[in-house]
C-alpha cells in the first residue's frame, strides 16, 4: 500500500477491474474548531471550497463513470466538483449523538469513562445517543457493496464520504480491526485508491493530496 505523493490512478482503467476512488470531503469550520461533527450538516468553509475546487481540477480530463456521496452537505459539495453525485445514506459519518457540535474541552468530566471505553473497543462502544463504530462500518460496507454491484468491470467510480467511514472501509478491506481507526487519518479531500477484481477488494494507495500542493 502506497501513501501520499502522486498516484497512478488517473491512468488506471483495466477491463477486468473496477477502480474505486474513496475521497474525504473538504474542510469545514468544525474541522478547524476540532468539534465532534458526525451527522451535523455543516457546509465547507472557504478553505474547504478551495480544496474542492483543486480536487475538481485534478479530475479534469479524467474519466469517471459515476460519483457517489454521503447525503451530508460537506460531502455533496465536494462530490459535485467531479460530477452529479448519487446520494447514499449509508455513507454518512458516524452518528456522534450527545457529542455533536461539542469540543473535547467542553465536555463534562463524567464523559471520561465513555472515552476510555471507546479507545478500548470502538467497535462495540456506543456514543451516547449515537452509534457504535461497528454499526457505522456495517452500513458503510453495505453501501460500498451496493456500489460495486451497480458498477461494471473497466469502470472508475468516485465515493465521497467521511473520516470514520473511510477508516472503517480501509481497515475492513485490509482485514484489520476497526479499533485501529485512530491510525488511519485522512486529510480533507485525500484520495484513496481501491481496486475490485475477481470478487476481491484491495487497497492500492491512500492519502493522495497532491492536488493541494
Amino acid at each position: 500500500m502506497k501513501e501520499g505523493g502522486s498516484m497512478s490512478w488517473e491512468s488506471v482503467v483495466l477491463p477486468n477491474e473496477l477502480q474505486i476512488l474513496l475521497i474525504r470531503h473538504g474542510r469545514t469550520l468544525g474541522n478547524i474548531q476540532r468539534m465532534f461533527v458526525g451527522r451535523t450538516d455543516m457546509p465547507l468553509d472557504d478553505v474547504g471550497l478551495q480544496q474542492a475546487s483543486k480536487l475538481g481540477a485534478r479530475f479534469e480530463g479524467v474519466r469517471v463513470d459515476k460519483v457517489y456521496s454521503s447525503p451530508l452537505i460537506r460531502a455533496v459539495q465536494t462530490a459535485s466538483v467531479i460530477g452529479q453525485p448519487v446520494i447514499m445514506g449509508g455513507l454518512q459519518e458516524l452518528d456522534q449523538g450527545v457529542l455533536e457540535g461539542k469540543r473535547s474541552e467542553d465536555l463534562p468530566a463524567e464523559m471520561s469513562g465513555f472515552f476510555e471505553a471507546w479507545r478500548a473497543d470502538p467497535e462495540n462502544t456506543r456514543v451516547p445517543g449515537g452509534e457504535t463504530l461497528g454499526e457505522c462500518r456495517d452500513r458503510a460496507w453495505a453501501a460500498l457493496q451496493r456500489i460495486i454491484s451497480e458498477s461494471s468491470m473497466g469502470q472508475r467510480v468516485v465515493v465521497v464520504a467521511h473520516q470514520m467511514v473511510i477508516a472503517s472501509i480501509l481497515l475492513t478491506t485490509m482485514g484489520e480491526p476497526i479499533g485501529l481507526n485512530s491510525d488511519v487519518k485522512q486529510k480533507n479531500t485525500a484520495i484513496c485508491h481501491l481496486r475490485y477484481s475477481a470478487d476481491e477488494l484491495s487497497v492500492v494507495s491512500v492519502g493522495d493530496t497532491s492536488h493541494l500542493d
